[in-house]
């Protein structure tokens, strides 16, 4: 297997494993506020005011590279000077429908695409509960309720049908890279995901990642 690349959403499943393992197998791409309790090699913030909060702490990025949207770039001139933050890369597919546009894309859509800029074809999602167990629309971002995240306890209806589409998308356009979806044991596998299943998606039981990446990557 490849060097892998672990992107580290925020979703509570994660408290389940010590991410700060992960460094020693490989590339480690954190989402926003996770620049609060782990140094990572890149971090994905889509939202100017994410990226504004991690400078004002510059000893827990100076080793990172942040990543963010073009319009988020131009806003934070001229901190993009003194600083490692980049631009998202392009679309790594043809432009044939709207679909294909990731203007708009969020962050942890956006930090898998970076793996994939980076070279990485061994993929690890942690962190993306987009199928949590329990109450579909409950809030349960690990910074939930902290500054520049939503203050709401439930989520917006469409949210998680939003980043299911757009984790789809990713998938087709992929297809030949090797996505390893991380979740708790009992939490769904939806309909819509199960194609994938026979070209490029694996599911890990986050109990059982250990063993998985000393067997794999070791």
């Amino acid at each position: 297997m490849s060097n892998p690349v672990f992107i580290i959403g925020n979703g509570q499943s994660r408290l389940q494993y010590d991410i700060r393992k992960l460094k020693k197998y490989g590339t480690v791409i954190g989402c926003n506020a996770l620049y609060r309790d782990m140094k990572c090699d890149h971090y994905s913030a889509a939202d100017a005011n994410m990226v504004k909060e991690m400078l004002e702490y510059p000893d827990k990025i100076d080793q990172s590279t942040i990543w963010t949207r073009e319009s988020s770039y131009k806003e934070l001139w001229p901190a993009n000077q003194k600083h490692k933050i980049k631009i998202y890369p392009p679309e790594p597919w043809p432009i044939t429908h709207k679909m294909d546009f990731k203007k708009r894309w969020g962050s942890g859509v956006n930090a898998i695409l970076l793996g994939h800029h980076l070279g990485h074809t061994d993929i690890f999602l942690l962190g993306f509960d987009l199928f949590a167990i329990g109450n579909k629309r409950e809030e349960n971002n690990v910074y939930k309720w902290t500054r520049n995240y939503s203050p709401h306890r439930k989520m917006k209806r469409y949210l998680k049908l939003e980043w299911q589409t757009q984790m789809l998308h990713i998938f087709s356009m992929l297809y030949e890279s090797n996505f390893y979806y991380v979740k708790l044991p009992g939490a769904s596998e939806p309909d819509r995901f199960a194609q994938f299943k026979k070209t490029c998606l694996n599911y890990v039981n986050i109990y059982e990642l250990d063993q998985f990446l000393k067997v794999n990557y070791s």
